[in-house]
């Protein structure tokens, strides 16, 4: 056999080695929009038995938010991040990624094979200047009694009883407020059908004193707003820079049927 015939089978053969194999890629496991905490819970217990049965690869959940409710991304951000502490699952195999504000909100779940390259948002996450009057979260709002507690409440956190909605993040809300001295908290109140200013009024004061006795939060550093009716009573939460004009209620004209 020539010695150049030799040589160029024993190179053929240490590439066909070498790169014979195919690199491994990250596998999309799950995408999905806005979701229920239960449909969440059972996404992401299915999501944790796949890495438990693939040892050697990570789980990586790259979240997308909703453009208009910087409050609700933050909540889904908290339970997502520590979902898998929760579940007792090993936090090193699972990574976080946020990627930038959507119109509407999206969740991937991927497993990433060890040698795999990692996913990437399609754009990353920046958090943004408030520059102008911008809504930060809204949800339910109105007086009831905690069945556990028996204390007198306004937000109901439906999310962690296996509903859809969170309470409004109060907690962020304050925190970008003492974060930021030219910023003004607005809160607008709406009533259901049937209640009005009178009730609206007592509504908003309770949450005021919620901000200034819990978290902190300067009275002259808030302002409140009746809003008039909605089918569902409601609060908005509004971050407003100063020189810029408060945000303007849009009440339901009458009631839907």
């Amino acid at each position: 056999m020539p010695k150049a015939f030799f040589f160029l089978t024993i190179l053929f053969a240490f590439f066909q080695i070498c790169f014979g194999q195919e690199k491994p890629a990250a596998v999309l496991h799950d995408e999905f929009g806005k979701i229920c905490s239960e449909d969440l819970m059972a996404r992401h217990d299915a999501f944790l038995i796949k890495l438990s049965n693939e040892p050697s690869a990570l789980g990586y959940v790259v979240f997308y938010g909703d453009e208009t409710l910087e409050g609700r991304n933050l909540n889904f951000y908290h339970v997502l991040r520590n979902f898998a502490a929760m579940r007792g699952f090993d936090a090193t195999r699972f990574v976080f990624l946020r990627g930038e504000n959507r119109p509407q909100m999206l969740f991937q779940f991927w497993v990433v094979p060890a040698g795999a390259d990692a996913p990437k948002p399609f754009k990353e996450y920046s958090p943004e200047n408030i520059v102008s009057t911008t809504l930060f979260d809204k949800n339910w709002a109105d007086f009831y009694r905690d069945e556990y507690s028996k204390k007198l409440e306004i937000y109901a956190d439906g999310f962690y009883d296996l509903g859809c909605e969170f309470s409004p993040n109060v907690k962020e809300f304050a925190e970008t407020l003492l974060s930021n001295p030219e910023l003004t908290g607005y809160l607008i109140v709406y009533t259901e059908f049937g209640k009005g200013l009178k009730r609206g009024n007592q509504v908003a004061a309770f949450a005021v004193r919620d901000l200034i006795k819990n978290h902190k939060v300067p009275r002259n550093r808030l302002k409140t707003i009746y809003g008039g009716n909605r089918a569902e009573p409601e609060i908005e939460l509004w971050l407003v820079p100063q020189n810029d004009k408060p945000p303007t209620p849009k009440p339901d004209l009458k009631p839907k049927k």
